[in-house]
C-alpha cells in the first residue's frame, strides 16, 4: 500500500491525527477519564503579518538590502564598463596590466559583497532570534496568566493543523497586542552581531 503525500487533504488528515494522539495522551488519564486540560492556540500566520514588530525586521532587512543595492551600482556599472573596454584592447602588455588591474578592482568588488551578504545575513538572525524569543516569551507569559498548560499553533509549515476551535481558545489576538508594544526590537548593536556570528 502506498501513500499519496501530494494530496494535501491526506497530509492533514494525517497531522490531525497524529496531533489528536498527542492531545489524547495530554487530555486522558491512564485509565481514560478525562483530565481538566487547558489549552489555546495561536495563528502564527496572522501573527507574522499583524505584529509590528514582524513587519519591523521585514522592513529592516528590505531596507538593508536596498542600500547594499545602491552601494553596489557604481561598482558594478564600472566593472562592466570596464570589462567591455577590456575585450576590445590587442593582446598587448599594456592590456595584460589593465587585465590584472580589473581582475584586483574584481576581487575587491566580490569579497565586500561576500561580506555584506553575510552581514545581511547575521542581521536576519539576529532579528529572527530576537522575534522568536519575544514571541515565545509572550506566549509563556499568556499561558501563566491565564493558567494554561497547553498552546499549540494552527499552523505547522504553512498548512492547517487545527481544523476546528473555538475562538474562545484563540490566544493571537493577545500575542499580537502584548508584542506591539515592544520597542526597538530591530535596533541591533555590534556586539548582537558578533555575538550571532561565532
Amino acid at each position: 500500500m502506498t501513500i499519496d503525500f501530494k494530496n494535501k487533504f491526506h497530509i492533514v488528515s494525517v497531522l490531525n491525527i497524529v496531533i489528536m494522539g498527542v492531545l489524547s495522551f495530554f487530555l486522558l488519564k491512564p485509565d481514560n477519564t478525562s483530565l481538566s486540560v487547558k489549552f489555546g492556540f495561536i495563528d502564527s500566520d496572522k501573527l507574522k503579518n499583524e505584529a509590528i514588530p514582524f513587519n519591523d525586521v521585514k522592513n529592516k532587512i528590505d531596507n538593508e538590502i536596498e542600500n547594499i543595492r545602491k552601494e553596489f551600482i557604481p561598482h558594478s556599472t564600472a566593472l562592466e564598463t570596464e570589462f567591455e573596454n577590456l575585450k576590445k584592447e590587442k593582446n598587448t602588455s599594456k592590456a595584460k596590466e589593465k587585465k590584472e588591474k580589473f581582475e584586483k578592482k574584481k576581487a575587491y568588488v566580490d569579497a565586500l559583497f561576500l561580506k555584506k551578504q553575510n552581514y545581511l545575513q547575521n542581521l536576519q538572525n539576529v532579528l529572527s532570534q530576537k522575534l522568536n524569543d519575544l514571541v515565545l516569551e509572550t506566549i509563556q507569559k499568556i499561558a501563566k496568566k491565564k493558567k494554561l498548560q497547553m498552546i499549540i499553533n494552527k499552523y505547522i509549515d504553512e498548512k492547517l493543523v487545527v481544523l476546528h476551535a473555538d475562538q474562545a481558545l484563540d490566544l493571537t489576538e493577545d500575542v499580537i497586542l502584548q508584542i506591539n508594544k515592544k520597542k526597538d526590537l530591530v535596533a541591533v548593536s555590534e556586539e548582537d552581531l558578533k555575538s550571532n556570528d561565532q
